[in-house]
């Protein structure tokens, strides 16, 4: 899973966090680009065992800066 994750990521986009639990999976990092934070949660979204990839949070890491910090949540299906 963690390999297909990796391969999800759009250029900058830099993970800090996984986090599993039974069912759920929460994925928390730092972009340059809104919009590659989102491309990153349709394609974590198109992983087989993850339904329900959603942008919980998008925050500005300082004032005026274009760097982003995330955190995306899904559904984990174990197969």
């Amino acid at each position: 899973l963690l390999k297909k994750i990796s391969e999800s990521l759009p250029p900058d986009i830099i993970l800090t966090n996984i986090s599993m639990t039974n069912n759920a999976i929460t994925v928390s990092g730092n972009s340059t680009s809104e919009k590659s934070i989102q491309q990153l949660s349709i394609n974590l979204g198109s992983i087989d065992n993850i339904d329900d990839f959603t942008i919980s949070s998008i925050e500005s890491s300082t004032e005026n800066s274009t760097n982003f910090e995330f955190v995306l949540t899904g559904k984990y299906k174990n197969k």
